[in-house]
């Protein structure tokens, strides 16, 4: 494994030109790794890029993309204008196939993820995005993390063996957060039809949005379970949180992600925070 401070990344000696890289996702973006593809294209050449469901950094966009070719299952955040203008390509997948895409449907010659740690037992968290990324770290011919000192370690079974990484760049990059959506008046109504079938101690699935922000508040009594894709600006412990799945993966639970209190701060993660059994 070979190490860098972030100003210093060359992506060139790891990356070839026809690449499928594939990055994790959304607010576990690797912001130093993904603005090093946009600025070192010229000698990189260009290569397939896998964004996942959603982004927020505005490191890509229509006009902004350093000539790659980028794909996604979802249009969430940054996605919707790169899908709109043609610059993505949208692949139709349910969250829990992506491991089984990975690598075929989606090719995966490079891993780019962001991590934290070490831990104690030597490999690094996963941090934000315990999803298709470990998969991905499996599958790829090279993978390049950064370590971002300001990430969150989440507790997650599956962590990242050092051998497996052949570059690591280190930053103390301010985490990223989804935007808020403004509430509209429209936004207030449906929460308030919403709020009429939820009972205290209700266990609640929330989506994206304006009408998810607002139907979250007030939020219903202690004890009520909570599986929120991510920021939904409430504040969670870890230690709260119990989480179920009809489906777990052998690896991880793909299907969600939580909002984290950690310090000071509200962070989101698309990691899916488990009992021990489904993670």
């Amino acid at each position: 494994m070979i190490r860098a401070v972030g100003g210093d990344v060359d992506l060139r000696p790891y990356i070839r030109s026809g690449d499928g890289i594939v990055i994790s996702q959304g607010t576990a973006e690797p912001q130093t790794l993904t603005e090093a593809l946009i600025h070192q294209a010229p000698e990189i050449g260009s290569v397939d890029i896998f964004l996942g469901g959603g982004s927020f950094s505005k490191t890509f966009s229509p006009d902004r993309n350093g000539g790659h070719r980028l794909s996604g299952y979802g249009g969430v955040g940054d996605h919707r204008a790169l899908i709109k203008s043609g610059v993505m390509e949208l692949i139709p997948a349910h969250v829990s196939a992506l491991p089984r895409y990975i690598g075929n449907e989606i090719r995966c010659d490079v891993a780019m993820v962001q991590v934290s740690g070490p831990r104690a037992d030597g490999t690094y968290s996963y941090s934000l995005s315990s999803d298709y990324t470990v998969e991905a770290v499996e599958r790829a011919r090279t993978v390049i993390a950064e370590l971002n000192h300001n990430a969150p370690e989440t507790n997650c079974v599956v962590g990242l063996d050092p051998d497996r990484i052949d570059l690591l760049v280190e930053s103390e990059r301010p985490l990223l957060q989804m935007p808020r959506a403004p509430i509209s008046d429209l936004d207030r109504a449906i929460a308030a039809r919403i709020a009429e079938f939820i009972d205290d101690r209700s266990t609640l699935q929330i989506g994206y949005g304006a009408v998810r922000r607002r139907s979250s508040r007030p939020w219903p009594t202690a004890g009520t379970l909570v599986s929120t894709p991510v920021s939904s600006g409430i504040r969670l412990s870890i230690s709260s949180i119990r989480a179920s799945s009809p489906t777990p993966s052998r690896k991880y639970c793909p299907a969600s992600a939580l909002p984290v209190r950690y310090g000071e701060q509200t962070v989101s993660t698309s990691s899916f925070i488990a009992t021990r059994p489904f993670c």
